[in-house]
């Protein structure tokens, strides 16, 4: 007997999980996994369960693909300063518990795994369009294992296990666990203050998305046509 669709999302209570979670119960039940080491911004909502533990346990993640249909994994060690604290913490969260999770979820069942990658995989180009055709030079930890993470879930790719790796520029936008270290919302924050922005430089770029759209993409890959996105990366 099919399981009744319910989605896991890990690092459920972080920046972006905090506005994907409530948007994805409003559907199907959610379990969010999270270490919650920035606390729990989710509160009570509605048909979201959540689980305060490390995707690290693998009895604990064991525990809860049993009931899961499709996976949205987000939880990492994020961004480079982070990521340099302690090397081998991220290792261990950015790369080999991706590829247990990946292996559980393919084992207990899970139709579809959704995968938070990033466009610093892509380092720095020359190029004025910078697509999914171009090769990866990743520059910092951080970009190598989300490069490496890729290559894990992209391998698992099977006709009854659906995977596909967003490469997303920098979140940005109000979540409920908000945060003020990326540029566009320390700008903003700033400029709300009434405060001075200064631009140091000037001639650098950076891709930005908005936090509702990249949220509204994860709900569409769910969705989507398993033939069209199996082993994809956009």
């Amino acid at each position: 007997m099919p399981k009744q669709r319910k989605i896991l999302v890990t690092g459920g209570c972080g920046y972006v999980g905090s506005v994907l979670a409530p948007q994805l119960a409003r559907k199907a039940p959610v379990i969010v996994l999270d270490f919650m080491a920035f606390g729990n911004h989710l509160g009570n909502i509605p048909n979201i369960t959540t689980v305060n533990g490390d995707i690290r346990d693998r009895d604990l993640v064991h525990s809860i693909l049993r009931e899961a249909t499709d996976v949205v994994h987000l939880a990492a060690i994020a961004n480079d300063p982070s990521s340099d604290l302690d090397p081998n913490l991220t290792y261990q969260v950015n790369r080999d518990a991706v590829q247990v999770l990946v292996e559980l979820a393919k084992e207990s069942g899970v139709g579809r795994f959704i995968n938070a990658s990033s466009s610093s995989v892509y380092g720095v180009k020359e190029e004025d369009s910078v697509t999914e055709d171009l090769s990866l030079s990743p520059l910092t930890l951080y970009a190598k294992l989300k490069a490496e993470s890729e290559k894990i879930v992209r391998e698992a790719a099977s006709d009854d296990f659906a995977v596909v790796s967003v490469r997303s520029a920098t979140v940005c936008g109000v979540s409920p666990r908000m945060r003020f270290d990326v540029i566009v919302n320390m700008m903003a924050k700033m400029a709300a203050a009434g405060e001075t922005v200064t631009v140091w430089g000037g001639e650098q770029q950076r891709p930005n998305i908005h936090i509702e759209d990249v949220a509204d993409l994860y709900e569409l890959l769910l969705d989507a046509p398993a033939d069209k996105i199996n082993g994809r990366m956009y």
